[in-house]
């Protein structure tokens, strides 16, 4: 299974958030080679990416964006349910 980003280039760290929402910048992550998720500290609408290998992506979206939609594979395909507090 896969979620669709948006990656933050380098050079574009300070850009709007709809300067980096291109179609070029669109990209699949498989969730079998996600290794952490963490928040950006400065920007709370970004969020890091780590993979299998070591690769690092930043992605526009919060950590809580990127936790949904992975949550959201995972109940509609019956995989995963959200623990109740």
């Amino acid at each position: 299974m896969f979620i669709e980003c948006y990656k933050i280039p380098i050079q574009d760290w300070n850009k709007k958030d709809q300067e980096i929402r291109i179609p070029d910048n669109k990209i699949l992550i498989s969730l079998n080679s996600i290794e952490y998720i963490t928040s950006a500290t400065h920007n709370p609408n970004r969020a890091e990416i780590l993979l299998s290998g070591d690769v690092r992506i930043n992605i526009l979206a919060s950590y809580e964006k990127i936790l949904a939609k992975i949550e959201n594979l995972g109940e509609t395909t019956h995989i995963m349910n959200r623990l109740d507090d």
